[in-house]
């Protein structure tokens, strides 16, 4: 799912709807729903637009991403986008067309799961980790010197404890090195599903400043 994008659109208590109006969209009548989803501080619009006929996502947009789908296709009477743009911001990120292949039977080595895998749990109730303690490395060179980020990937153990960081998008070999080394040194408190605590994956961002 990482490198396709791609999810029913569901709301939660976190979204508040803005309106919902009856449009067009390439040439089919549609429904757009106009929202922002709200998480403390943090205010996000988005918008999603659904084709009446069968209810599949047309497009959808936040301030930070968008996802369009340009085809479906029928399978096994379900349909699923075999045609689909994603961005985010301005960058095109995946740009895909998806075949689908019904066979008459399931080949030995289909679907077979990863040594590491971990099952994944749908949560009605969940609260997200929080840092308790996440310093960020010493600036250099005062105020104005410039900052150079690194983002990692922290997988939060239901301790509160880091057991793995990984940067997303290499920067600098030193300082992505020292930004994963910092990051296990965080504490937090823990997420949890369901009023348990359970691993997270969550992103965070490591800052050098005149380095």
């Amino acid at each position: 799912m990482e490198f396709v994008p791609y999810l029913p659109i569901r709301f939660d208590s976190t979204d508040v709807i803005a309106s919902i109006n009856e449009t067009k969209m390439n040439g089919k009548a549609a429904v757009c729903i106009q929202f922002v989803t709200v998480r403390g501080e943090e205010r996000n619009p988005g918008d999603v637009c659904i084709a009446k006929e069968n209810a599949t996502v047309i497009e959808w947009h936040d301030r930070d991403h968008s996802f369009q789908a340009l085809e479906y296709r029928s399978v096994k009477d379900a349909l699923l986008p075999s045609h689909f743009i994603y961005r985010e911001g301005e960058k095109l990120v995946i740009d895909a067309t998806v075949r689908w292949t019904l066979l008459d039977a399931r080949p030995d080595d289909a679907f077979v799961a990863p040594e590491d895998w971990r099952q994944a749990f749908y949560c009605k109730s969940f609260s997200m980790p929080v840092p308790i303690s996440a310093p960020q490395p010493a600036a250099k060179g005062g105020v104005d010197a410039p900052v150079i980020t690194i983002e990692v990937r922290v997988h939060v153990r239901p301790d509160g404890t880091v057991g793995k960081a990984e940067v997303l998008k290499p920067v600098r070999d030193d300082l992505d090195s020292e930004a994963v080394e910092l990051v296990k040194t965080w504490t937090y408190q823990p997420g949890a599903c369901e009023g348990r605590n359970q691993d997270f994956a969550i992103d965070a961002a490591v800052h050098f400043q005149g380095r």
